[in-house]
């Protein structure tokens, strides 16, 4: 889960400042196949956290699973399986030798929900009603920095028409522990 606070200062001014220009970041998956393990049995097929911890043994359902023939395309099958569970915001494929095979580990990283926003800080006429409206960050969403992006830059236009020109927006992030 992922709460944001976002707090807006500023003061009316009488000339607009430019916007400040910011990144996204992209999710990308990547799979680690290795050739050498085509067609040798499968002996675990793990969901295993970026830490290490794992998160589900020989998970039910997926293309490629232990006791089967390791395939390259069953695994590419698993990763998209994966990703549209809506669980996970990055996920890549990890196989090596292990006790009697091959052990295929699913390395992720769990998607962070929106579980909180709070804006403080703004000045009449503007409320935190129009801000939050202005952000556009619907509780429960999962988060995307591109949306961050985008919802900030909203609430930047909304206090330029409202005259805060100079308006500094700040953004804290607190991350909690997973609530699956």
């Amino acid at each position: 889960m992922l709460a944001l606070w976002l707090a807006a200062q500023g003061e009316r001014a009488q000339s607009p400042m430019p916007p400040a220009s910011r990144s996204a970041e992209p999710a990308i998956a990547t799979a680690q196949n290795p050739v050498q393990f085509e067609e040798q049995q499968v002996a675990a097929v793990r969901v295993v956290s970026e830490s290490g911890e794992v998160l589900n043994e020989n998970p039910a359902g997926l293309a490629q699973q232990a006791g089967q023939n390791y395939r390259s395309d069953a695994v590419r099958e698993s990763l998209r399986q994966l990703y549209r569970s809506g669980r996970y915001a990055d996920i890549r494929a990890e196989a090596s030798a292990g006790e009697g095979g091959v052990r295929l580990d699913f390395v992720v990283r769990p998607n962070a929900y929106v579980n909180g926003v709070r804006v403080t800080g703004l000045k009449e006429p503007l409320g935190e009603g129009a801000a939050l409206a202005a952000l556009q960050l619907g509780l429960g969403e999962i988060f995307r920095e591109q949306a961050l992006h985008d919802a900030l830059e909203r609430l930047q236009q909304t206090l330029r028409e409202e005259g805060f020109y100079q308006a500094g927006i700040a953004v804290e992030r607190r991350e909690t522990a997973a609530t699956h």
